[in-house]
């Protein structure tokens, strides 16, 4: 692939050793352009999001333009990750339940009723991404909801 100048903004190039790189999300986003095999893009966003270069939260609305491409629908990014990591075994909730395992050293903690019990100090918590975050506290959230069913 050769790029020409103008083909890449600042925000999609690093240095690396002092030489320029795409970032892994253009990586990632150049990849589903050429339609690149689907597992070997879950794996290199797997890799990415362990070594904090891109977040989930962020992730779905970055590559959505390539959904289509892949079989999911239309414009849905969401759905597209979800394909892409079922490639390689996983789902976004596990990406984010195994980062939450490997950020704080917990064998598991991925909803409200895992991390409810346990003592979390400020450091722990400022290393939570914001979406593995969101995730627990949309858990807390469901339970603490009254069932409209319930009558008292």
């Amino acid at each position: 692939m050769f790029l020409r100048r103008g083909d890449l903004s600042e925000s999609d190039v690093m240095l690396l050793d002092g030489l320029p790189v795409t970032t892994p999300i253009r990586t990632i986003q150049d990849l589903l352009d050429r339609h690149a095999d689907a597992s070997h893009v879950a794996t290199m966003i797997r890799q990415a999001f362990q070594a904090g270069q891109i977040q989930l939260d962020e992730l779905p609305r970055q590559i959505s333009p390539y959904a289509r491409r892949y079989g999911a629908a239309p414009g849905d990014g969401a759905d597209l990750l979800e394909q892409l990591l079922a490639q390689i075994g996983l789902s976004i909730d596990d990406l984010a339940a195994r980062a939450l395992r490997d950020t704080l050293g917990w064998p598991t903690a991925s909803s409200w009723a895992d991390l409810r019990n346990k003592n979390i100090t400020w450091g722990e918590l400022a290393r939570i991404s914001p979406e593995i975050m969101r995730r627990v506290l949309n858990d807390a959230n469901q339970q603490a909801a009254p069932d409209p069913n319930d009558k008292e």
